[in-house]
């Protein structure tokens, strides 16, 4: 009889911690939620004028979705390739005027970048 007690009492205790933890969890997950909701994404553009050489690349801004990244990315790749092409004087100006801009160049977008100095940037994620 006093094993069934001492059963029961323990299981009685055992409870009341869980119950006491319960809110803590609650808490602590609900904060966690609230701090990471603080932000919009911002997408920042990078385009790089020949895709053969990416250390030389243009930084156009940043937007908030991925796809006005892409958008902007690949007008301002387009504005690259067609500067100067209504009268092309040399062959490799005609090459590269008739030529899908892409094909020459690149771009990616990346999400949440923050600048590390030097040109250099460190985003969450990049994404073309």
């Amino acid at each position: 009889m006093e094993r069934v007690k001492q059963d029961i009492d323990g299981e009685l205790s055992h409870r009341r911690q869980v119950r006491m933890r319960r809110p803590v969890v609650v808490v602590f997950t609900a904060s966690l939620l609230l701090c990471c909701q603080g932000k919009p994404d911002r997408w920042s553009g990078f385009v790089y004028p020949d895709k053969q050489n990416l250390t030389v690349h243009i930084q156009i801004g940043e937007f908030p979705s991925l796809e006005q990244c892409r958008d902007a990315a690949r007008l301002k790749l387009k504005q690259l390739f067609t500067e100067g092409c209504s009268s092309p004087t040399q062959n490799s100006e005609r090459r590269r005027c008739s030529e899908d801009p892409l094909v020459l160049g690149d771009y990616e977008c990346g999400r949440n970048c923050e600048s590390r100095g030097s040109g250099l940037s460190v985003c969450a994620e990049t994404v073309r």
